[in-house]
């Protein structure tokens, strides 16, 4: 049996983008054996933590003081192993025997015990340089991330982009593994779908919050509502919405399968955060076309071919034009939809997570790995 430690610092949840990625490689370990989670935190034990689980306090406190920033950044802190680690890691080795150990993040990496198992890297998306302190440190965190990541057995990214900045040689062996929702259901052709244009995301998470003001003030619902449509917002806290012709709100739902199978297109105008937005691939999961920003759909580099399989805008009129295009072309919506499908069956699901992981897997850990693969 393989025993897999998955550290992390963020808590699974299927209603977030990070949450859903950890539940997904944990799944994709526990196919293989056993995987117990390290969960890093300065406060309370997680409800959603197993008993057997375990907890140590965070590398870093990313609220805390400007000082503190600065001096992670200028002495390349989340680049160097943190020795502070070794025995709570080598506490766990001896309570749980693992054999390998998977790090969710980048800025994680310091707390992988890569001197005493093999170890794997997710390294999510790598943040860009916006402040003038972060973009003079580039060319040395780049330098410092290259030489980290020497020490694990595999590395992960979710967009093909990111593999540029471990360089040419080492690029060649980064796999990217994207962003997927664990809760999506296959889509399929022969769900009924009502005059809805659709949007899933809480107003709680700011990248949210700003996509339906920029919505409400281009007057979409006011657009729809001429076409015969409505824009449907779903997701908590979106029933504080004040609704009007063309817009329905329906805060949390229990059932978002149904929400998707009403949709006949779902919007994804996210212009901030990192990472991958699941949402957009919850969508494409559901078999639902997809009309996303070019910041959105850039988390799914790689993957998601824009114009082949979602449809992609840059500007303000661009939207208002494909938007009333598209609800115009259900020629086009039936093409977007059977893309969906397809790219969905071939990569944007567990499977296709548990393929890549278990191949990495079987190939550090050589037969032992290969005796659990072929068991019942």
């Amino acid at each position: 049996m393989i025993r897999s430690l998955l550290i992390c610092d963020d808590v699974p949840n299927t209603s977030y983008g990070t949450g859903q990625r950890i539940i997904a490689h944990r799944r994709a370990l526990s196919k293989l054996g056993e995987c117990r989670l390290l969960h890093l935190t300065n406060g309370p034990r997680p409800t959603q933590l197993s008993q057997l689980d375990f907890i140590a306090h965070l590398p870093f406190d990313y609220r805390s003081s400007k000082l503190a920033w600065v001096i992670r950044n200028i002495t390349l802190a989340e680049c160097r192993p943190d020795r502070s680690y070794v025995d709570v890691l080598e506490n766990i080795h001896k309570a749980f025997s693992y054999d390998i150990a998977f790090c969710s993040f980048f800025r994680n990496s310091c707390v992988a015990p890569t001197y005493l198992v093999p170890c794997l890297l997710d390294v999510d998306a790598v943040s860009p340089s916006t402040g003038a302190l972060t973009r003079l440190l580039w060319p040395l965190t780049r330098r410092a991330m290259q030489q980290r990541a020497k020490a694990f057995k595999a590395i992960y990214v979710i967009r093909q982009s990111d593999k540029l900045i471990f360089g040419a040689t080492m690029s060649r062996d980064i796999k990217v593994l994207p962003g997927i929702s664990v809760t999506a259901r296959p889509g399929t052709n022969s769900f009924c779908r009502n005059k809805r244009v659709l949007l899933v995301g809480s107003p709680q998470w700011k990248p949210n919050r700003d996509a339906i003001d920029w919505l409400l003030s281009l007057r979409v619902p006011v657009l729809l509502n001429k076409m015969g449509y409505e824009l449907r917002l779903v997701g908590a806290g979106t029933d504080s919405v004040t609704e009007e012709p063309g817009l329905s709100c329906g805060g949390f739902v229990d059932d978002l399968s149904a929400e998707y199978r009403k949709a006949v297109l779902v919007l994804c105008p996210i212009f901030s955060g990192g990472g991958a937005n699941i949402k957009l691939a919850e969508a494409v999961q559901f078999g639902c076309p997809v009309l996303a920003s070019i910041h959105a759909a850039a988390g799914f580099d790689g993957i998601l071919v824009p114009e082949d399989h979602i449809e992609v805008f840059s500007s303000r009129s661009m939207f208002i034009e494909k938007l009333t295009s598209l609800l115009q072309r259900p020629d086009r919506l039936e093409q977007l939809r059977e893309r969906a499908i397809q790219i969905s069956q071939t990569f944007l699901n567990q499977d296709y997570c548990n393929l890549i992981i278990a191949e990495d897997i079987r190939r550090i850990l050589g037969s032992k790995a290969m005796g659990q693969a072929s068991s019942p």
